[in-house]
């Protein structure tokens, strides 16, 4: 009986020797993987980290290209790639634009007068003087005829 006794103690030991084995080599495998993967975790992170701060740069771009005032350059390279109804739409506008401040003067009640205009009198300011319909004048015989359609 003692011998039967002994055996099933070594069967218990060599199970119990058994999953201290298995738990041991799970241990080591999960911190080979570990050390493994951790120069592919800091890629990623690297990665990911890049990516966020092109997206905040990107957008941050954008919303101070809306905030910003063109400048004259601009203007002028993007009125050059017009086509000829965006060119005519531009050009009407501007008819109305120029011609509304040729004849719009402020009442005492803010709204446009257009009635009673008056011509820069003697001794004014010379650049109220200037005509904004010469200046359209000047935008429409401007030599573009490279840069648009004929008309």
């Amino acid at each position: 009986m003692d011998q039967i006794a002994n055996e099933l103690k070594k069967i218990v030991k060599a199970g119990i020797g058994a999953v201290a084995a298995g738990m041991e080599k799970t241990q080591e495998a999960i911190n080979g993987f570990a050390q493994k993967g951790e120069p592919i975790y800091q890629q990623a992170k690297t990665a990911v980290t890049d990516a966020a701060d092109k997206v905040k740069q990107t957008v941050s771009d954008g919303i101070q290209g809306i905030s910003r005032k063109p400048g004259v350059e601009e203007l002028i390279s993007r009125i050059k790639t017009l086509s000829q109804d965006e060119w005519e739409q531009l050009r009407g506008a501007a008819d109305d634009f120029f011609a509304q401040a040729r004849h719009t003067e402020d009442t005492p009640d803010g709204a446009a007068d257009v009635e009673n205009t008056k011509a820069p009198e003697a001794g004014e300011d010379p650049a109220s003087a200037v005509d904004p319909m010469d200046i359209a004048e000047d935008m429409r015989t401007t030599d573009t005829a490279d840069n648009r359609p004929e008309e």
